[in-house]
Parts: structure tokens; C-alpha cells; sequence
């Protein structure tokens, strides 16, 4: 049989393109999945195989070293180590299939024990208070929902049992999804690889246009997603999120790649498989609930027995930027010596922090807690804020409320009049701010932070360092002094 002269002219160009993949795939698949393109489009399926990202076997497990030495240095930044005794690795969420593969490939290539990976025998360690990190494996990081919403989650299930850090490694990640996981959980993220919006078909701006007219590139993009709804069976042409992605791994697709790469849905032959998935670390959370319990029991026995206070303290604060601020004030103020505590355990909760269930663990387990809040009323115009809400279910609940933010403590007039730091910040400015609004308007402190977290990420404790207004740090430590004298007292009385 021969080929169609469109697709015949071009048989050495597919093949040489095909070669180049780290992934055994017959030519005459591959021209079989053209075929199902009319063949005025036969060019853009040709440029999509041009323009896809194989990644194979050797390349994961590079990307894999280069993930975990990463891994290593953020620990050190938080004052932890990875080791045999403290750390456990598991696959992320219900994405066991990648991460089931993830965690086996990264466990072969930097030596490390199967015994630090997740399961039913070594459960043990987190239910008996042993692990302090938690370090979740997958492929890819796309839009960052679901992972967000699966660390919250998990943040609620092992804070508990004393959990401290959260990382998250990937070999793949999307800036925008690794962004909203950093802003919205307490997780520390990174991939060894991270692509923009540059490398999917999104962006018209994108290199898989180039070489294409600018007044044309919209219509190969709509061409692409007709094909692709076609291949989903109506649903989003470009991806799980409308990514528009381009990424192969050798043992699956994901879903936020084109569907015409992957689906097989309407007849639809494709390219890559995609198979289902099993579950991951989220198949403990069952196992997770049955330990809360028993141990909520466990200390309520306890409690009814000894009535002494506790001299620790556990801080729970939003984000990790202000975690990294309060760890800051405790080693550089003394507060533990100052407030006559052993202890001060600063512990960011993420998003998780305005769970009620979890707010109701940690209420019920008796230890001596304090919460910080931001204060958000001003993003909710129509309606109270989640920490209002929160406050209000939990009445005597001991909260610091931040005014409005951690920003209150840093001396904005210092940073805009400094050479290094205060350029461009003027930009958060309204026209009518006058001076007294520079330490208390939500909104501009808010986006002064948000700068200074994207720009000068690793160097938030210098900012802090020399910014600090020492005034409004003595009122701070004067106030928790209250509220832990006003705890103890309740104890005692109780």
C-alpha cells in the first residue's frame, strides 16, 4: 500500500522525528494517528509531533537527582533534614499510578530505603509521632488544583500527629501550578523541569507557532481543540484545565497533554495511551482518621489525670512565609525564654488552616495552642471572611488577629527609601494613600508581600532582619503573653 503523496513526501521527516523519541513506537502507528486528521491539517499533526516533549526513562530519572538534591538543600532552609528516622515518601493523592512509578524510579536512582515509602507496615511511624516530613512524588504538576486541594487535605490528617513540613517533587512542573501550590498550601514545591505557558500550544506567542503567520496561528489552535473535542467526547479539546500540554512520559500520558495525543474516546486512535490510575497516599487517610481518633482519646485520658499546664506552644500561622517569620522572631527575640515556654513549635498550616474538622482535632487534643490569622474582611466585601467565620464556630478559640498581616511588622517607609528593595514599589500605592495607611491598608500590604515572595523568595529573613519595627514586636510578644496567661488560667479552672 502507499501513502497518500502528502503524507509519502514527509515519510522521511516523521521518521526521522519519531527516532528521536526515547520511546519504542511503530512509524506506521504514528501515521495511522496523522491519518485521522483531514488532510488539510495533515501539517498541524505533523507539527505536533515536532513539537512534542518525550521525556523517556533516562531523562526521568536525571531529572529525579537533580528533584532530590533540591530536595535536600529546602530541607536544610527549614531547618530539618531528609533521613531514614524522620522522613517517609509517598505517591500524591489518588495519582498512584504516576506516582506509584515515580517513587519507584526515584527510590532506585538516589538509594533510598523502601522501608521510607508509604504502606501498611510503615503507617506506624506517623501514627506514633516519628515522622516530621512528608515528601509527595508525581510526574507532573499541571494546573496545581488537585494537588492543592490533596495537600490541604493532608495537612488536616497529619498535623495531628506533629507533621511538620510538606514537600512536593516532581519531575514536570507548570509555573502557574506550582505557584498556586505555594501560595495556597503549606507545601514546599519544585520540579526539576518547569515550563511556561510558552511551551503549550496555548500562547499564540508559544515556539510551536513559529514559523506560522501571526493572523493564522488562532486558527490552527481552534483546528486542534476541534480535534481534540472530538477525540474527549465533547469535553475540553485542549486538556484537563485547558493546558493545551505537550509532555510524554514513557509510561503515561497526562491528562492535561492534547487528548488527541492521548484519549481513545469516539474511536478515536491515539497517539500515547493513557491509563488509569490507583490510589496513593490518599488510600492511608481511612487508617489516618481511625489514629486521630485514638489518639483525641488518648489524650483526653491524659488530660483528666494531670492537670499541669503544658510548656510547649504550638503557633499555627497561615503560610509559609509567615512560619518563616515567626521561626524567625523566636530564635532572634528569645520568645520561648521570654514567654517561660520549653518550646515554640511554628507550624504553617496552609489553606487546612480554616478547616473546622481540623481546628476541632487540635482543640480537642488539649496542647497548649495559639492561632494567627491574617486578617482578610477587606477581600470579602459581601460576605465574612473564612478566619471570621472560623471564629465564630470556635469562640474560645485563642487567636492573634495580625493587623492585617505579617507586613504590619516590617517598616515600609525603611524599604520604599531602600536602593535595593523599594524600587517599583510605589506602583501598590493609590493616588490619596497618605502615610498612617502604609502599615495598615490590606490591599497594599498585600501586594507589596506578594511582590516581595516572587522576587526575593530566599531572602524574605533578610527583609525581615532589616526592616523590623522592634516596637510593634514587643506589643506582639506582650500579646501572646496574654492570651497563653489567660489559656493557663481556663486550665486550671477546668
Amino acid at each position: 500500500m502507499k501513502y497518500p503523496s502528502s503524507i509519502h513526501g514527509r515519510l522521511t521527516e516523521i521518521e526521522h522525528i519519531v527516532s528521536t523519541w526515547p520511546i519504542n513506537i511503530e512509524i506506521d502507528h504514528v501515521i495511522k494517528w496523522i491519518l485521522q486528521f483531514d488532510p488539510s491539517d495533515y501539517h498541524i499533526a505533523l507539527r505536533i509531533i515536532n513539537n512534542l516533549n518525550v521525556i523517556g526513562y533516562d531523562d526521568l530519572n536525571s531529572a529525579l537527582q537533580v528533584a532530590y538534591s533540591r530536595l535536600l538543600r529546602m530541607a536544610k532552609d527549614k531547618n530539618t533534614v531528609i533521613k531514614g528516622e524522620n522522613t517517609v515518601f509517598a505517591g500524591i493523592g489518588d495519582a498512584g499510578k504516576s506516582g506509584s512509578m515515580i517513587s519507584y524510579h526515584f527510590r532506585l536512582i538516589n538509594d533510598i530505603s523502601e522501608e521510607n515509602f508509604l504502606d501498611d507496615d510503615s503507617f506506624h511511624h506517623i501514627e506514633k509521632e516519628r515522622v516530621e516530613n512528608i515528601v509527595l512524588l508525581d510526574d507532573i504538576i499541571s494546573t496545581g488544583r488537585q494537588a492543592t486541594q490533596e495537600i490541604n487535605i493532608l495537612t488536616e490528617k497529619v498535623t495531628p500527629f506533629k507533621v511538620r513540613n510538606i514537600f512536593l517533587l516532581t519531575v514536570c512542573g507548570m509555573n502557574e501550578g506550582i505557584t498556586k501550590i505555594t501560595d495556597e498550601t503549606k507545601a514546599l514545591t519544585f520540579s526539576a523541569f518547569q515550563y511556561g505557558n510558552e511551551d503549550t500550544i496555548n500562547s499564540l506567542d508559544s515556539r510551536f507557532y513559529e514559523g506560522v503567520l501571526h493572523d493564522n496561528r488562532k486558527e490552527m489552535r481552534e483546528r486542534i481543540e476541534y480535534y481534540g473535542k472530538i477525540s474527549i467526547n465533547g469535553e475540553n479539546g485542549m486538556g484537563f484545565g485547558g493546558v493545551g500540554g505537550l509532555i510524554v512520559f514513557p509510561y503515561n500520558t497526562p491528562n492535561t497533554t492534547l487528548p488527541i495525543i492521548w484519549s481513545d474516546k469516539n474511536g478515536w486512535i491515539p497517539l500515547f495511551k493513557r491509563v488509569k490510575r490507583v490510589n496513593g497516599i490518599s488510600s492511608f487517610y481511612k487508617k489516618m482518621d481511625a489514629a486521630i481518633e485514638k489518639k483525641v482519646s488518648q489524650e483526653q485520658s491524659h488530660q483528666s489525670e494531670q492537670k499541669t499546664a503544658s510548656r510547649n506552644l504550638n503557633l499555627y500561622v497561615e503560610g509559609k512565609i509567615d512560619e518563616e517569620f515567626f521561626n524567625m522572631l523566636n530564635e532572634e527575640f528569645g520568645l520561648s525564654r521570654r514567654l517561660k515556654l520549653d518550646k515554640i513549635n511554628v507550624i504553617a498550616l496552609g489553606g487546612a488552616i480554616v478547616s473546622e474538622s481540623l481546628i476541632k482535632i487540635l482543640s480537642d487534643l488539649g496542647e497548649k495552642s495559639l492561632f494567627i490569622l491574617e486578617n482578610d474582611d477587606v477581600f470579602y466585601p459581601r460576605s465574612k471572611s473564612p478566619e471570621s467565620i472560623l471564629k465564630e464556630k470556635f469562640p474560645d478559640l485563642p487567636v492573634i488577629d495580625l493587623e492585617p498581616s505579617i507586613m504590619h511588622f516590617i517598616n515600609i517607609h525603611e524599604m520604599l527609601k531602600d536602593p535595593k528593595y523599594g524600587p517599583g514599589l510605589e506602583r501598590f500605592m493609590g493616588d490619596d494613600m497618605v502615610n498612617d495607611q502604609l502599615h495598615t491598608d490590606p490591599k497594599f500590604l498585600y501586594e507589596i508581600e506578594k511582590h516581595l515572595r516572587i522576587k526575593y523568595r530566599n531572602r524574605m529573613k533578610e527583609i525581615f532582619n532589616k526592616f523590623l519595627d522592634h516596637g510593634k514586636i514587643e506589643l506582639f510578644i506582650n500579646k501572646v503573653n496574654t492570651k497563653i496567661h489567660d489559656q493557663d488560667h481556663k486550665d486550671i479552672l477546668s
